[in-house]
């Protein structure tokens, strides 16, 4: 991750396992399909060299459009859910739903991190994306040996 003092113009994406609802500031929010064909039309008219995406991580889903656009070179942060979610209570939003959240998602970046000083995401290789990935698995099955442990103890 890297930091920057250039202006960025914050993109807020709320995502989900098929759909993205994204804000772009001055523009209602949109939604698209969470695929590849849907991302190239999303930038296809578009300057997206002082854009960032900003969208919290969500399990996976945000994978896609995080390889997607760093692929074409756009930048793109993944924030932690929580925080955005205590500065929306904080700035009195309560209402929730996709579109709102988008906004808000976007409205964080632009207020936590002013004149584009967020981190964002870096390219990595393939390489680094399959290590990543079986770190992770690994992580999973011994996390599950341990609970069967537990469960022969008790048996």
């Amino acid at each position: 991750m890297s930091e920057t003092s250039e202006e960025l113009i914050m993109v807020g994406v709320d995502v989900a396992k098929d759909k993205l609802d994204i804000a772009f500031a001055n523009e209602p929010a949109l939604t698209i399909k969470n695929e590849a064909a849907a991302f190239k039309k999303l930038i296809k008219h578009r300057a997206v060299e002082s854009l960032c995406f900003v969208m919290e991580a969500t399990g996976g889903y945000e994978k896609p459009l995080v390889s997607f656009l760093l692929t074409e070179d756009i930048k793109v942060a993944v924030v932690n859910a929580k925080r955005v979610r205590d500065f929306a209570n904080a700035m009195g939003a309560y209402a929730k739903n996709d579109r709102i959240d988008a906004n808000m998602i976007r409205y964080y970046a632009e207020t936590a991190y002013p004149k584009g000083r967020l981190q964002w995401r870096e390219s990595r290789s393939e390489v680094e994306q399959r290590i990543e990935a079986l770190v992770k698995r690994r992580h999973q099955v011994v996390d599950q040996k341990v609970i069967e442990q537990l469960h022969q103890a008790n048996a």
